[in-house]
């Protein structure tokens, strides 16, 4: 990816270079080095902008979002996305619909909103035009942590709800479950 950016930049293919380092920020952050990631997508999405990229400013949008959530920069994630949302409705190019779907489930979990994350998960892992690189890469892991996150929620209310237990509303219990 740095050597296409290379020769992107010095044949003056501003197109390829935004995507090369919106690609490279995208790499960076899988590899857990965010601030380098930061770097990268923010040159990306400044020279998006800047060449009115239309629904693909979405996407660059979306990745600097999905950035923004590992920096712990929720509500500046929420901004990008936002506007990753407004694109989507207002233009024919659904194409980058899922990515923001699965940063948006990620931003919920990062959040606590797990049910809603959850959601979002489900819905789109039994979507059949859902990209196998989308689905291991930003479903599938955010998908367990959530699974084993409602599973601890639920754990701590029932723990909450039998500590408000006395003797006689416990053995209702056991008769309505008999």
């Amino acid at each position: 990816l740095e050597e296409a950016l290379q020769i992107s930049r010095r044949i003056g293919n501003r197109y390829g270079e935004q995507h090369e380092l919106m690609e490279l920020g995208f790499a960076h952050n899988l590899q857990g080095d965010y601030q380098q990631a930061e770097t990268y997508l923010q040159e990306s999405l400044t020279l998006a902008r800047e060449l009115d990229l239309g629904s693909h400013l979405a996407l660059c949008l979306t990745y600097n979002a999905y950035n923004k959530i590992d920096l712990n920069e929720f509500d500046l994630s929420s901004q990008m996305l936002s506007e990753v949302l407004e694109i989507i409705l207002n233009t024919e190019a659904k194409v980058y619909v899922n990515e923001a779907l699965a940063t948006y489930a990620r931003l919920f979990y990062a959040r606590g909103l797990n049910q809603s994350a959850l959601l979002l998960c489900e819905f789109m892992l039994h979507q059949t035009a859902l990209e196998d690189i989308t689905r291991q890469v930003m479903v599938e892991p955010v998908y367990g942590q959530l699974k084993l996150a409602v599973l601890e929620d639920e754990y701590q209310q029932t723990k909450q709800q039998a500590q408000s237990l006395d003797i006689d509303r416990a053995l209702q219990l056991v008769q309505a479950s008999v």
